[in-house]
């Protein structure tokens, strides 16, 4: 997806928090607010490199970052893109996480 902007056009950067893939160590700690510390290391982030204002963009739980992001930066965030983001589990997530089959929770919903 990345690969269709303009590279004329937009500049983007991708952060990889603590503990996620080759940043390590430390080990990714699962504390129910990493997204909201997350958000603000990208912030010092982009007014490291001078990118401000800037637009966010999160995917999935990186969705969760970016709103914590334009909170906290919101002299700084320009927009906020949402791709495929949850901001919370309820126990329909929360079973198919458990390997349960989805369509039978979302009857409702269908």
């Amino acid at each position: 997806m990345l690969s269709a902007y303009d590279p004329e056009a937009v500049t983007i950067i991708c952060i990889d928090p603590p503990g996620y893939g080759t940043s390590r160590p430390p080990d990714r700690k699962q504390e129910i607010n990493r997204c909201k510390k997350d958000a603000g290391y990208c912030i010092k982030l982009m007014e490291t490199l001078e990118l401000t204002p800037f637009a966010v963009l999160g995917w999935s739980e990186g969705g969760r970052t970016a709103i914590h992001v334009g909170g906290q930066g919101k002299t700084l965030v320009s927009h906020i893109i949402l791709l495929s983001t949850s901001t919370q589990v309820d126990f329909r997530g929360d079973m198919a996480f458990k390997g349960e089959e989805i369509k039978k929770f979302l009857i409702d919903s269908l």
